[in-house]
């Protein structure tokens, strides 16, 4: 599957797109922990939600690249079924 990895994540602070521009300066996730460990306790804190924003964005873009959803059809069939 072809993925398109231009994400956006508005209402960042200054701060935070400094902290997305060194993230995706690493090679590899061995460097990025390497590097986030060298932070004080709140720029990790800050790093961890970053992350966060970043898989639900991709999250969200697999979801609008759905056609099908089965995963809710099969709950829906079943919530069909005990009524």
């Amino acid at each position: 599957m072809d993925r398109d990895w231009n994400i956006t994540i508005d209402g960042l602070n200054q701060q935070q797109v400094q902290l997305l521009d060194v993230m995706w300066s690493f090679e590899d996730s061995v460097s990025f922990l390497d590097w986030k460990h060298t932070l004080n306790s709140d720029l990790r804190k800050e790093v961890d939600v970053l992350v966060q924003l970043i898989a639900m964005e991709m999250h969200e873009k697999e979801i609008q690249r759905m056609e099908t959803y089965p995963d809710a059809e099969k709950i829906l069939k079943k919530i069909a079924k005990k009524t």
